[in-house]
């Protein structure tokens, strides 16, 4: 396997990996805000819960900072046609396809003067 495809499979897990993480969030903020809630109801100490909040902040940062999969996507496709495009053999039929181009335009300025 090569780059792309490592990056192609890291899209996929990904989008599992972020609809994971919401689950866990909703889920999550729930036990967290009845935890804060007996917390402050019975005076326990607050190591536990500041913890498990600051665990909780960590994935929702993980939520927002993971790219979509559609996202990941455009990135290997704009990699991969950087790549095309600059080769050799590409940049050579670019400049062919310029040519082609520019003798079409001078016939039709040719045949519309007529």
């Amino acid at each position: 396997m090569n780059n792309v495809s490592w990056f192609l499979y890291a899209a996929g897990a990904l989008d599992k990996l972020e609809s994971l993480c919401f689950v866990v969030l909703i889920f999550g903020g729930v036990g967290l805000l009845f935890l804060w809630i007996f917390v402050f109801a019975e005076e326990q100490k607050k190591t536990v819960p500041a913890v498990l909040t600051a665990l909780y902040a960590l994935t929702a940062f993980t939520v927002v900072v993971i790219p979509s999969k559609t996202t990941m996507y455009a990135i290997a496709a704009a990699q991969i046609g950087e790549t095309v495009v600059t080769s050799a053999e590409a940049r050579e039929m670019i400049d062919d396809s310029k040519q082609i181009l520019r003798e079409y335009l001078k016939s039709l300025k040719k045949d519309a003067g007529k």
